[in-house]
């Protein structure tokens, strides 16, 4: 990422003076609701997970991050679009799959946060212009003749927001994966099938909003184009709030000290709108809570939560410890519980999160131990050899997931050792260790997935009938 320091400055300054507007509880579940609001929650779960990993990803130029290299195995084809429209850099990312679910095709538009000169201009560019729904997609002579300030009870957006959006208005998209640019209201209006989800973080999140305001402006059902934003600013007045903020379904997340949400309203004349939900992360626990990383492990954090709430429940089926398709043997998985948890307050279950990727690979397998002490002496390899061998095993493959610290220093790694033999008689296939730096700008999830991928690569070159088998949005309720 491009760092413009003096203006980063400028605006680090003026957002840690803000502070943070406490608007709503915690999006931590503490208790298990009943059915249909656990359905409604867990639902607007997987769609965060979806958005923020493909948010996550728009700072990798070219698209060429790898939550797209995870994305893609779950069938999605992610396009980067990078143009210049009127002046105006735009930068998101398309990310469309043929395969419906619940009845309906998934594409996710998500924008580039900050991370240019160009960029941090269009920041600082607070003041306001009034709304004008009808701008159509060649409407730079009409916004310019109404850019004048004008009164604070008239319905006002952002300038530097709103040309940002204008710009991205008129990129010709893709969305439903034709490789055919789209005329986006009309082929959402005569494709009712297909859902726009329209995401981003920061900046990304304010065009975000305004590009949904738009595409329901030219009669887009707001079911049809969700709209969920990490760590986004607002967008326009109490006026604009008012008159707008019901035409669209917006979720804003937020952290506990992120101060870039209530940044502007800080300085007046500008309030949030839509559903806002908190994650609740400590001070102590970083002083810069704004990255996408966090907003990424936060966000599967509360997926995890929410769903081990609902097996609790009998809301979801247990996690299957043992499947069996087709005629292929079982491959047996042996997972080792980590030597180093990480702070169960602010961090995702990471084993969680590797135990059900590598379920999703193999078309028939057996879990034959899941939280394997490392130092146990009654589960050896020749242990672990012969329980495979009574589940019928042709392959074993370990697993060892850690988070661990770097001596005394802050830095951390996540690492996967993985160990894949054939069974009965062990001989090894190969052995792969991958550590991951955990970064400001590459979180615990972002870590994990970094080295995940890379041993499921060497599973898939070892072992030619693993695939991707599991579609991306799994677990459905009884």
């Amino acid at each position: 990422m491009k760092k413009v320091k003096w203006l980063t400055n400028v605006l680090i300054v003026l957002l840690m003076s803000c502070g943070m507007v406490a608007e709503a509880a915690t999006a931590t579940p503490t208790k298990v609701p009943d059915k249909a609001t656990f359905v409604q929650a867990f639902e607007e779960a997987k769609r965060v997970s979806l958005a923020v990993a493909t948010c996550a990803g728009t700072y990798v130029p070219g698209g060429k991050a790898v939550e797209y290299s995870y994305l893609s195995e779950y069938g999605f084809k992610v396009t980067p679009y990078s143009q210049k429209v009127n002046g105006v850099t735009v930068n998101f990312m398309v990310s469309t799959n043929q395969n419906p679910y619940k009845g309906k095709k998934m594409t996710v538009m998500a924008f580039r946060g900050s991370a240019s000169k160009d960029d941090w201009k269009l920041d600082l560019t607070t003041g306001q212009k009034p709304f004008d729904p009808n701008d159509t997609l060649n409407a730079k002579k009409k916004a310019k003749a109404t850019d004048e300030e004008d009164s604070s009870a008239l319905p006002q957006i952002h300038k530097g927001f709103n040309a940002y959006t204008l710009a991205a208005l008129q990129c010709k998209v893709d969305i439903d994966g034709d490789g055919v640019p789209d005329d986006i209201p009309q082929t959402l209006l005569k494709n009712p099938d297909r859902t726009l989800l329209l995401t981003g973080h920061s900046l990304g999140g304010a065009v975000a909003t305004l590009y949904g305001e738009y595409l329901a402006a030219k009669g887009v059902p707001k079911e049809q184009i969700p709209i969920i934003t990490f760590g986004g600013p607002a967008v326009g007045n109490a006026a604009f709030a008012k008159e707008y903020g019901d035409k669209v379904n917006l979720l804003r997340l937020t952290t506990t000290f992120d101060p870039v949400p209530a940044s502007l309203q800080k300085l007046g004349g500008y309030k949030q709108f839509g559903k806002n939900q908190v994650y609740d992360l400590a001070g102590t626990y970083t002083d810069n809570q704004h990255s996408i990383s966090y907003y990424f492990d936060l966000a599967l954090r509360y997926f995890f939560n929410l769903e081990d709430q609902g097996i609790t429940a009998g809301y979801l089926p247990p996690l299957p410890l043992t499947q069996k398709t087709g005629d292929e043997a079982p491959v047996a998985i042996a997972l080792t519980a980590m030597e180093h948890e990480p702070d169960a307050r602010f961090a995702p279950d990471i084993k969680h999160f590797v135990m059900e990727e590598y379920l999703s690979i193999f078309p028939s397998y057996t879990v034959i131990e899941s939280n394997l002490d490392k130092n146990a002496t009654d589960k050896n390899f020749r242990q672990l050899l012969a329980m495979a061998d009574k589940v019928g095993a042709k392959y074993l493959v370990t697993l060892e997931v850690d988070r661990h610290r770097v001596a005394q220093t802050n830095q951390w790694f996540v690492g996967i050792n993985q160990g894949i033999f054939t069974v009965p008689k062990g001989n090894m296939l190969s052995i792969d260790t991958h550590n991951t730096r955990v970064t400001f700008q590459q979180g615990i999830v972002q870590a994990t997935m970094n080295a995940a991928e890379q041993c499921k690569n060497t599973v898939r070159e070892k072992l030619p009938f693993v695939k991707q088998n599991q579609p991306l949005i799994t677990r459905e309720v009884f």
